[in-house]
């Protein structure tokens, strides 16, 4: 499935951080956002294809802030799964 062209594609509550010789590519080719609660950087190695990065976000994860405990509580019940 592919988000919606300029829609938030890489959300997070705390820094988006890009390592040495890595290029972080979001929305190739259709263009995505990164909303970030800290710092998103270094800016030179975030590709966007047109979209926007933003850093200090008030509330980054939005209406995804609850994605946590439903991964964590869906993890934790196949655990046992085999």
């Amino acid at each position: 499935m592919t988000p919606p062209p300029g829609s938030d594609m890489l959300v997070a509550g705390g820094d988006v951080s890009v390592g040495d010789a890595t290029t972080l590519d979001v929305g190739h080719g259709i263009g995505g956002n990164v909303v970030a609660g800290g710092t998103a950087a270094p800016l030179d190695r975030i590709t966007t294809s047109g979209g926007s990065v933003a850093s200090d976000a008030a509330d980054p994860l939005g209406a995804f802030s609850g994605f946590g405990s439903v991964i964590a509580q869906r993890s934790a019940s196949t655990r046992h799964c085999r």
